[in-house]
């Protein structure tokens, strides 16, 4: 008989406002992490983009559940967990069904995400879906996902300069939860006294230091790969396929401190930090995975890369040439159409669209070439449903994506981990948002990893592919050697 957790629950959001404020997300995280000394919490920010992308930031400290998906292993601590089936191996279907039971009394007008579970899933996902899979070495044996439960998150408004202070209140029916009400408002008030004496503080950052690092793959060995995937291309196998390499650097930093670093560097529209015990993730991914809010999916593949220019007119010299080059723009429209697919598998048939297609979006180090993909779910498609549908991206994977990700696995020395996986949420109002984990590092303990790669079709040029890869680690590979 499968092992089951039973426990029904009621949650209650209550909100507390703050008007026209100046406080910085990053300085409440930091006060409150320190104040209620966790060890797990998450800052998830906008950086950059507009008011579809760049509205809101996120932070929870301290949560009342985790969940732990290994490939053969399911961790749940904690008692806030409906009705999970620890016998399925599907990740999805185990976080849907800590979801299952529980009952929100949501409160009008409320951001998308009004507290739920944050965190990640890692590339290696896809093993549970495609268990024929070879297995793959690593050295660094992590979850194929994990996720934070918080009973409070703290919720930033760019535009309408709100902070939201959402403390739910929770009980196994409505009397526990009327018990629980007066308890979530002193929490509630408690944060707000933080929050409002919390002063911007300036940042200093160390003089550029020398790193100890050590890259999986040579440039020799890299070209060498991009080669056998040309083979591969020529014969038919596939039009396309993302491979990487990664860097491991000896680093003492404090993950609050590279994080500063990589968000003052690279400003992106997700910006997140996520410190799970002795592990962090540390990002400033400019990519959307996935975004539903209500029944409507949205997506945005990147593809297509150049570096910055070091003036305004070399600047767009090169976002010219990069969207007249051939080989990005039938690697962009062959990814669009990829996207487009995987939406259309649950989505209502005729309501996937591009309204973008084709635009230059320019980062600190790198110009990318971005369009929007977006469609209404069908009736019975859950976004559990999309997320499955779309994971991983094609754009850091390939085309087909199946036979990408069997060449990737071949090719690549060893799994991928939470490289090219998805960081986000699930909200307890039914939306999700999920960014790809690329321009990401990885701290554990007084090691840091950092991982890119190149999108690799018929007429690449390998020696140019390394360089792209080159390219995209710079940013967070200056912020390791900057963060003090």
């Amino acid at each position: 008989m499968k092992k089951q957790i039973k426990v029904g629950l009621i949650v209650k959001p209550i909100v507390k406002v703050m008007k026209n404020h100046v406080i910085r997300p990053i300085d409440a995280y930091e006060a409150l992490k320190k104040e209620s000394r966790a060890e797990y919490a998450y800052l998830l920010e906008s950086g950059a983009g507009d008011k579809q992308l760049a509205r809101y930031s996120f932070l929870g400290v301290n949560p009342i559940g985790r969940i732990k998906i290994y490939q053969h292993k399911i961790e749940l601590l904690g008692n806030t967990f409906s009705k999970i089936d620890k016998g399925s191996n599907d990740p999805l279907k185990i976080i849907q069904a800590a979801f299952g039971k529980i009952e929100v009394v949501e409160s009008p007008q409320q951001p998308r995400f009004i507290g739920g579970a944050v965190g990640y899933f890692s590339y290696d996902l896809i093993r549970h879906y495609l268990p024929k899979l070879q297995e793959k070495k690593t050295d660094l044996p992590l979850p194929n996902a994990e996720f934070l439960f918080t009973k409070d998150i703290v919720v930033f408004d760019h535009f309408t300069k709100e902070i939201k202070i959402i403390c739910s209140a929770i009980g196994k029916n409505s009397s526990e939860l009327k018990e629980n009400i007066i308890e979530t408002e002193i929490r509630s008030k408690d944060i707000h006294e933080i929050i409002s004496i919390t002063e911007k503080r300036g940042r200093e950052f160390s003089k550029l230091k020398k790193l100890d690092a050590t890259t999986d793959t040579s440039q020799a060995e890299f070209v060498k790969m991009v080669k056998q995937a040309k083979s591969y291309i020529k014969a038919g196998d596939i039009f396309q396929v993302v491979l990487s390499k990664r860097t491991e650097i000896d680093s003492g930093n404090q993950p609050l401190s590279t994080y500063l670093s990589l968000r003052e560097l690279n400003p992106s529209p997700y910006l997140f930090l996520l410190e799970f015990g002795d592990v962090a993730l540390i990002g400033s991914s400019p990519e959307m995975l996935l975004r539903v809010e209500g029944k409507n999916a949205f997506t945005k593949p990147i593809a297509g890369t150049r570096k910055r220019g070091i003036t305004e007119q070399k600047d767009q010299a090169l976002a010219d040439e990069l969207l007249q080059d051939t080989k990005e723009r039938a690697e962009h429209i062959m990814l669009v159409d990829l996207h487009r697919n995987d939406l259309g598998r649950v989505c209502q048939y005729g309501s996937v669209e591009v309204p973008e297609f084709m635009t230059v979006n320019k980062f600190s180090h790198v110009q990318h070439i971005v369009s929007t993909v977006q469609g209404k779910l069908a009736p019975k498609s859950t976004p559990y449903d999309a997320l499955r549908s779309i994971f991983p991206a094609g754009t850091v994977s390939g085309a087909p994506k199946v036979r990408s990700m069997e060449i990737i696995n071949e090719l690549e020395q060893q799994k991928r981990g939470v490289y090219a996986g998805a960081v986000g949420y699930f909200s307890l109002n039914g939306n999700v948002d999920f960014a790809i984990t690329i321009r990401t590092i990885l701290q554990k303990g007084q090691k840091a990893y950092v991982q890119a790669g190149s999108g690799i079709v018929a007429d690449s040029i390998p020696e140019k592919e390394w360089v792209e890869s080159e390219n995209k680690a710079a940013a967070m590979i200056q912020a390791l050697s900057s963060g003090g």
